[in-house]
């Protein structure tokens, strides 16, 4: 799998936090994309800083194969945010390859 990681307004540690956590949870979305080949699958994660309200957003897109399933969550906590997307993400896969399981 392919990681692209995109940070807005976060000081440099904040990032640093956000990469060690992300590569700790990518165990999740990697146990539906192990049959797919690094260079099939994408994951685009973007994490952005709002000062005024001391909050983060986490943004996840994964293309597979040319489908793009997407998750976005927002919290005053970058972990808190990075997991409920990845959870919202794995939910968002496990529906889209359903679909793809029932066209068959």
């Amino acid at each position: 799998m392919q990681i692209s990681k995109v940070t807005r307004g976060t000081h440099t540690s904040e990032s640093a936090e956000f990469e060690k956590y992300l590569e700790k949870k990518l165990g999740r979305i990697e146990k539906f994309t192990n049959r797919y080949q690094d260079d099939e699958v994408l994951l685009t994660a973007t994490i952005e800083k709002f000062e005024k309200h001391n909050a983060y957003k986490v943004t996840l897109m994964l293309d597979i194969k040319g489908e793009t399933v997407m998750a976005e969550e927002s919290s005053h906590a970058i972990t808190k945010a990075l997991d409920d997307s990845i959870d919202r993400l794995v939910a968002n896969l496990k529906k889209a390859l359903e679909k793809k399981k029932e066209k068959r």
